[in-house]
């Protein structure tokens, strides 16, 4: 089972995926027909489930670092919250109409986990997995940064029945993005992220994927 490196996402930087996270779930959910009773399995900080608000019918998020939910509620006062994995969903059997992933299957048993999608899943039920980063300067950030091992995701060996690529573009002040990329690595350095930023305009744009899956 991968283990969630903690210096780059723990309780530490609750605050960080709470308040420094651009608005670009909500781009993403709107490229997809969400329906129903919907679990976001490790929603982090709950930006994630905050975009399923007004979508679906109910929303649980779920998180296996408790420390992460410290702002659920000034987050995403809409939605549940259940502290629990991916690899043994503590719901009934045909629970959920719809299960979403935001960049968190990076970190699990993928054979466990679609195990328990189908069994908690309705008939006709899917799983949406979706994610982004900064590009294209990202890798020079990832060269002095790199993921850890075992970090990447092949998304096309899950045989998708939809699979996507696209941009999002947001625009963030120099002050937004520095404190944004903080929160994708705990130990970057703040002057030489502030220095590769500030060759950035106003209009930040995400590399984005979005892929639909039966289980």
């Amino acid at each position: 089972m991968r283990q969630i490196p903690t210096g780059v996402y723990g309780s530490a930087q609750a605050a960080g995926y709470a308040f420094d996270r651009p608005p670009v779930h909500q781009h993403q959910v709107a490229r997809f027909a969400v329906r129903g009773r919907v679990l976001d399995v490790g929603c982090g900080a709950g930006l994630s489930a905050a975009a399923l608000h007004g979508h679906a019918e109910v929303v649980v998020g779920l998180e296996p670092n408790a420390g992460m939910l410290a702002y659920r509620r000034q987050v995403a006062p809409h939605a549940h919250f259940v502290v629990g994995r991916a690899e043994q969903l503590p719901f009934a059997d045909a629970a959920f109409d719809m299960i979403t992933a935001a960049g968190s299957l990076n970190y699990v048993d993928l054979d466990l986990f679609f195990a328990e999608a189908r069994r908690v899943l309705r008939p006709g039920g899917v799983v949406v997995v979706y994610d982004f980063w900064p590009g294209p300067w990202y890798e020079i950030f990832e060269r002095r940064y790199p993921s850890a091992p075992g970090y990447a995701l092949d998304i096309e060996a899950l045989r998708p029945r939809r699979y996507e690529r696209f941009d999002v573009t947001v625009s963030m002040d120099h002050e937004a993005s520095l404190r944004f990329m903080l929160t994708e690595c705990a130990g970057a350095d703040p002057g030489w992220l502030s220095e590769q930023l500030a060759t950035l305009g106003p209009d930040f744009v995400f590399h984005s994927y979005l892929a639909e899956i039966v289980p």
